[in-house]
């Protein structure tokens, strides 16, 4: 301590040095305060995962009803006739065979893939909201930015229960399968689904392909059993697995598929449940049960 300060002065450079030394970490305390602070990390990390999945499910419920909602408008406007998953030839009535619009306007024909698939169809109903259609938003922030209205219409989050709502043309073009079902085992109009609560049209989707890689969605989907089964495997997707296996059905968040039904809910639903044909096709009565056979 210098020697010209006065005694006062250093009692103040004693207490000062012995207060900043009381106040000083050892190595063990920052250790300890370190471990503490992981062991919370640890602790907290599911809360905040499970939170944030807890989340994701609850607006992709409200995407779901939304889409229903916009679906139910479309019907209205064209006699109760019901959207299909894809316009995809000449055997729907007059009623859809409309050619819808682009984001900027343009007509799209019924010719073109894009007008033929839901997306451009259903969107005007959703006053044009296509974050309400995507669940992988910085993917539409791309494809619209570039104005890609092709790719827009094949990854939005949700795809169509293509088999059993709104069908296929070839459900009217083609006599085999009126002659071997009749005309009531899918939906072709609103009061067609016999349980309407129990009738999903939009199920959460995906899609991989080797150019494109993973897409969180895909613009339509397919039950677990048609005449045979169709999926590859009943088993929830883990790690590893991809859509193809479930024909692009796909969970959103904890393993939990999200879907909307024809009477407006929306639900989000274990891999079970939602593997369960009752919910995918009006006149299933057992959770593996199938179309009979084609008759020739």
């Amino acid at each position: 301590m210098p020697s010209h300060l006065t005694t006062p002065q250093r009692a103040r450079v004693g207490h000062t040095r012995l207060r900043a030394e009381r106040c000083a970490f050892t190595l063990i305390e920052l250790l300890v305060v370190v471990a503490i602070i992981g062991l919370l990390i640890g602790v907290l990390l599911p809360t905040l995962s499970g939170a944030r999945d807890a989340a994701k499910l609850v607006v992709q419920q409200g995407n779901a009803r939304q889409l229903m909602m916009g679906y139910a408008e479309y019907a209205i406007d064209r006699r109760d006739y019901v959207l299909p998953a894809m316009i995809d030839g000449n055997g729907f009535p007059d009623e859809i065979r409309v050619a819808p619009r682009d984001a900027a306007g343009n007509r799209i024909p019924l010719s073109t893939q894009p007008g033929r698939r839901w997306f451009w169809h259903l969107a005007p109903y959703l006053n044009d909201a296509y974050d309400v259609m995507y669940r992988d938003q910085d993917l539409l922030e791309d494809l619209y930015g570039r104005n890609d209205y092709y790719e827009m219409t094949l990854y939005p989050g949700f795809g169509i229960n293509q088999r059993f709502v709104g069908g296929i043309s070839a459900y009217r073009t083609n006599p085999l399968y009126g002659r071997s079902w009749g005309r009531s085992w899918y939906v072709q109009r609103t009061y067609d689904a016999k349980r309407p609560s129990g009738l999903m049209v939009f199920v959460s989707s995906a899609f991989t392909s080797g150019p494109t890689g993973f897409r969180d969605g895909y613009f339509r989907v397919e039950p677990p059993y048609f005449t045979a089964q169709n999926w590859t495997t009943m088993n929830a997707p883990g790690k590893g697995d991809e859509p193809t296996q479930s024909r692009n059905v796909w969970p959103v968040a904890r393993g939990r598929v999200v879907a909307g039904f024809m009477d407006g809910h929306a639900e989000a639903m274990e891999w079970g449940r939602a593997s369960d044909m009752r919910l995918w096709a009006p006149d299933a009565d057992a959770p593996d049960w199938r179309m009979p056979p084609l008759t020739p």
